[in-house]
């Protein structure tokens, strides 16, 4: 996380990360994020995977 906060999704956790936090997870688990905070959110994400596959919760 470089800036803002994010709600996390990670399988069945969430967890509320900030400024300076990391979440990593596992190879194969659905993850997802939300801004929750009150202005910009910057994200870095890095994929150790050649291919990234990118699905909706809700399908569309």
């Amino acid at each position: 996380m470089i800036e803002g906060e994010a709600t996390i999704q990670m399988g069945d956790d969430t967890v509320i990360a900030h400024a300076g936090d990391t979440a990593v997870v596992a190879a194969d688990m659905w993850h997802g994020f939300t801004n929750t905070g009150e202005g910009r959110l910057r994200i870095v994400c890095i994929h150790a995977s050649p291919v990234m596959i990118q699905e909706s919760l809700d399908g569309a």
